[in-house]
């Protein structure tokens, strides 16, 4: 009786330990379960990180890899790595639902720092850097990048209104650096120009893209500031704005059309282009303050007002009722020369 209890204690032995010996070899190694071809299921997990995070990409990585950019905004802080040894893409800003809500969420024509001496400015077939001035619209289909070699300061990076089509410009600011793509010009200089249109500056300390050293300039809302200058008249109505010559400033000074009369006297003041003359007193001197070369004057002679020439008319003239005077003002002579 007691070697049937010890064969049935040694059965027993054996069973447990196959079934451990079974479970063992199915277990999972901790340290290699990614390079298990057994199904992996964390949903029971309390939390999971799958990604790398820092405010920094790594130089290298390998296809598949995800970065957690913590210093970048929400919707355009996950990076994947698309090809070695270091090409990181930031993920969102589709054409889908979901996409960003901010302007520096949007992936078109952002500015980005993808190395340490890379800065990478946007674009691709699907999602393209598109740029318009007026009725000239350009379209960039590839990135750019600007590659820093040497130097502390900042970057200024624009695209150049003034060509057609429109190119990139990277304003150096004390840094040593090249640029390649959208026909990149790379140019001496510290602040933006006039014809700039700025998306983005970047930081640099002692051959080093700082790695918060990017800030966004790209606007949805923007305006041209248009001020009239010399010789030239705004107005605004209705949305519209209207540049206009300003005759009263170039060319004829003197304010068009018919004037108050003017009473005749050793000297008399203009204001508009024609005046009528009363009385019959010599006339000395005919004023030209801001009086432009070449002014028009024409005087209508309603009583007999010789001019004289101990002012600034060039020749005496004695002319008769109701006829006209026509003078011309010269700059160089400081005369004004008439005739009736």
């Amino acid at each position: 009786m007691r070697s049937w209890v010890w064969i049935c204690f040694i059965c027993a032995s054996v069973g447990l330990y196959l079934s451990i010996a079974h479970s063992q070899s199915t277990k999972i190694n901790p340290i290699n379960q990614f390079n298990t071809t057994v199904p992996i299921d964390f949903s029971g997990a309390p939390s999971t990180k799958p990604a790398k995070t820092g405010t920094q990409l790594p130089s290298t990585c390998s296809v598949g890899e995800i970065f957690l950019k913590t210093d970048a905004a929400a919707g355009a802080n996950v990076y994947v790595c698309t090809s070695g040894p270091g090409t990181w893409t930031v993920q969102g800003g589709g054409s889908g639902g979901g996409g960003s809500s901010t302007v520096s969420g949007l992936t078109t024509c952002r500015v980005t720092r993808t190395s340490s001496t890379v800065l990478t400015i946007a674009a691709s077939s699907a999602d393209p850097c598109t740029v318009g001035v007026g009725s000239v619209v350009t379209t960039f289909t590839a990135s750019a990048t600007i590659t820093l070699s040497g130097g502390t300061g900042t970057a200024r990076i624009a695209f150049d209104s003034s060509a057609s089509p429109l190119t990139l410009k990277v304003y150096q600011g004390g840094l040593t650096l090249t640029c390649s793509g959208m026909s990149c010009n790379s140019v001496v200089g510290s602040a933006f120009g006039v014809d700039d249109i700025e998306i983005a500056t970047g930081t640099a300390t002692s051959g080093s893209w700082d790695s918060s050293g990017v800030t966004d300039l790209r606007a949805l809302l923007r305006k041209d500031r248009i001020v009239a200058g010399t010789f030239m008249g705004s107005s605004d109505a209705g949305g519209t704005r209207t540049l206009s010559f300003d005759s009263l400033a170039f060319g004829f000074r003197l304010n068009p059309g018919l004037g108050a009369d003017l009473a005749s006297a050793s000297t008399i003041t203009p204001t508009n282009r024609v005046h009528h003359i009363t009385g019959t007193t010599t006339i000395q001197t005919i004023g030209a303050a801001n009086v432009s070369d070449g002014e028009l004057l024409t005087i209508i002679m309603d009583g007999v007002a010789p001019l004289g020439t101990a002012g600034n008319i060039k020749a005496a003239l004695t002319p008769t009722v109701n006829t006209i005077v026509i003078c011309v003002y010269s700059i160089g002579d400081s005369k004004w020369f008439c005739q009736g």
